[in-house]
């Protein structure tokens, strides 16, 4: 959250995340395994069944990658920490109105 509070991102973007996925960010300083000198983790998934709607993370040997609700898994390419959360934003809300007209269909 120290990452979050430097960017100066207004909280009310992250309402949605507190109910379905933590953010992950840790500072770590470059090395050759993160040479960009962040290793991060954003998820929103199910809060009920826990299925993965969006991960987007940089763990070693895969680098920087995201998933979708489908399954699919496919490299990102990582610019900076403010356009990381962007993106993860864009397609959270996405998966969001999915994931909520998906569950009017069912009631």
């Amino acid at each position: 959250f120290f990452l979050l509070n430097l960017l100066n991102f207004p909280s009310e973007k992250f309402s949605k995340l507190s109910t379905f996925g933590p953010l992950l960010f840790y500072i770590i300083g470059i090395t050759s395994k993160y040479p960009d000198g962040i290793k991060y983790r954003l998820i929103l998934a199910n809060p009920i069944t826990g299925r993965v709607l969006v991960l987007f993370d940089n763990h070693f040997p895969k680098g920087h990658h995201r998933h979708d609700s489908e399954g699919n898994e496919s490299r990102y390419n990582f610019k900076d920490a403010e356009t990381l959360i962007s993106d993860f934003l864009k397609l959270e809300n996405t998966e969001v109105i999915k994931y909520e007209n998906n569950e009017n269909r069912n009631t």
